[in-house]
């Protein structure tokens, strides 16, 4: 089995943390297949109520 990783990056806001993973991703894309890396931004995250509330 090979080893994965999750790696979460949270912090204040405006102080770099888009940039740091371009930056990390960029490293990544050199021997790692773009199939195994997944970014996902919660930057327009909205609040979603359950039904019936």
């Amino acid at each position: 089995m090979k080893r994965q990783q999750i790696l979460l990056n949270y912090c204040l806001g405006r102080v770099g943390k888009t940039t740091m993973m371009v930056q990390v991703i960029s490293s990544l894309l050199k021997f790692v297949p773009p199939r195994h890396i997944l970014y996902f931004s919660f930057d327009e995250l909205t609040r979603v109520s359950k039904r019936g509330t």
